[in-house]
């Protein structure tokens, strides 16, 4: 059973019955669709650019490797980012292509991209699916559901999974101002599947040196908007890991100005997979050695140092387990502080489950 914050269920019910409820949206919220997160994205296009045009691998290897990669702990991915944007210097039509082929590898075949089927898209992406329907469950007439959704993704699956009844704007540049329907503000540039897409100086955000100048420049279009929704209404952020350092800015500049709005989260609760013993064994031997290493020095042993013979393992356990549970107590800590309440889920299924319960029929 989800357990909301206190009063988060009432706050959000409320916003939602006043038309005062926006939606951030990440890439968690196309993942299940296959879409890669940022992280993945880059290092498959920087893969991509590598092959040979005559020889180019399956996106799904290609995204395979990216997986690996991310798990060795490659070079930043900013400065992998910038070698990409070197790399096609001012042809930008070859980096949007990568870009899009990249994105939608699980759509595109034989040099063309299907648009997926609403049916067949929110049948295999809960969580797609839920935020679909919280926003249909909206009456703009009377001014109940949701008001704005600001996205952080250059896809434009939500677009497609949302019934054709559903009035919506896509914005995602300056000048493009919602025309009374539901806007829906791509902030970080806007790549479909199908249709006209953002150019890169119109507005997509890749680069180390983009991402500064929208952190840097505080009145840009993408950090108006985002400070128009988060400091006049109840915000809900569905699969954001508010890890990038914009959004966390603005977070900070809001949470001590008078004027921040109340921000629900949805977040994996931080876990971890224990260790397999082996690895428990190596970190047992590890300790071993550096008192052994102390007892050699000649130098006096430190005082917590020490050996438990049998009982080594326990040590170990209880050291991971207790930063387990202080790892979520302090993230929240760390939310809070940047005026966001996380609403915690163990199992990804569980966003959908929580999405329902906002002012359900």
């Amino acid at each position: 059973m989800i357990k909301f914050p206190s009063d988060a269920r009432a706050n959000l019910d409320c916003a939602f019955d006043r038309g005062r409820l926006t939606l951030y949206l990440g890439a968690g919220a196309s993942a299940a669709s296959g879409l890669p997160t940022w992280e993945r994205l880059v290092l498959a296009m920087y893969f991509d650019m590598l092959s040979e045009s005559n020889r180019r691998a399956y996106s799904n290897y290609v995204h395979a490797v990216a997986e690996w990669m991310l798990q060795k702990s490659p070079d930043p991915l900013e400065i992998t980012a910038q070698k990409i944007r070197i790399h096609f210097g001012d042809d930008d039509d070859a980096f949007l292509e990568s870009l899009k082929r990249q994105l939608y590898g699980g759509f595109h075949e034989r040099g063309n991209y299907h648009i997926p089927r609403r049916k067949k898209l929110r049948g295999g992406n809960p969580t797609l699916r839920a935020v679909a329907q919280l926003v249909e469950r909206s009456s703009p007439k009377k001014g109940r559901g949701v008001e704005a959704i600001i996205t952080y993704n250059y896809d434009d699956l939500l677009e497609i999974a949302l019934n054709k009844r559903t009035p919506y704007q896509v914005v995602h540049q300056p000048g493009g101002e919602p025309d009374g329907s539901l806007p829906i503000y791509h902030v970080h540039g806007f790549v479909p599947i199908a249709g006209s897409v953002s150019s890169p100086a119109d507005g997509i955000i890749f680069t180390e040196e983009q991402y500064h100048e929208a952190t840097n420049a505080a009145y840009t279009w993408s950090n108006l908007v985002q400070l128009r929704g988060l400091s006049s209404s109840t915000g809900l952020m569905v699969g954001l890991s508010l890890s990038d350092r914009n959004i966390r800015r603005l977070l900070h500049a809001l949470s001590r100005s008078p004027v921040s709005a109340t921000c629900y989260a949805i977040l994996q609760r931080p876990t971890w997979k224990q260790p397999h013993d082996s690895e428990v064994q190596d970190v047992a031997d590890m300790a071993r050695e550096l008192y052994e290493s102390a007892k050699a020095s000649g130098s006096p042993v430190p005082p917590d140092y020490g050996i438990k013979g049998k009982d080594w393992r326990s040590q170990v356990t209880h050291i991971l387990d207790r930063a387990q549970h202080v790892a979520t107590e302090q993230q929240e800590r760390v939310l809070r502080d940047l005026g966001v309440i996380p609403i915690w889920y163990d199992n990804h299924d569980e966003v959908a489950e929580i999405l329902r319960e906002i002012s359900p029929r």
